[in-house]
């Protein structure tokens, strides 16, 4: 089965008092995009500076912090993925947080991600 997939049902389905139940197997892909670089998340922020239209609001607890200015991370990268989907991703797509993928990729990139605080992360 791949990564990521889930069978409702079982056993070839089948039919339970008045309902039919069935083996449907679904495919959740993941939202970010492989292969976001440092590059393009240069490229979001100067997207986010230059007013980029995107659905991301402020960050709540964390920021990154690039050359003495913070950034929203969720928009920073949702952004960023627009430069390989072509379209920026949404709020919806992935979470944000101090260990999620979100950061985890921006922090591999070499960015700093702060808390609201200043303390780094």
């Amino acid at each position: 089965m791949p990564l990521n997939s889930y069978v409702v049902g079982g056993k070839g389905g089948g039919k339970i008092g008045g309902t039919i139940c069935i083996d449907v197997e679904v495919t959740v892909m993941p939202k970010i995009p492989e292969g976001i670089s440092r590059e393009h998340v240069l490229a979001a922020i100067r997207d986010f500076d230059g007013g980029r239209p995107h659905s991301f609001g402020d960050s709540t607890k964390y920021d990154l912090l690039f050359e003495g200015k913070r950034y929203p991370p969720k928009a920073i990268l949702g952004l960023a993925a627009a430069h390989i989907l072509g379209e920026p991703l949404i709020p919806d797509d992935f979470s944000g947080g101090a260990t999620s993928q979100c950061n985890r990729i921006l922090r591999s990139q070499g960015f700093q991600i702060v808390s609201g605080i200043g303390i780094c992360f």
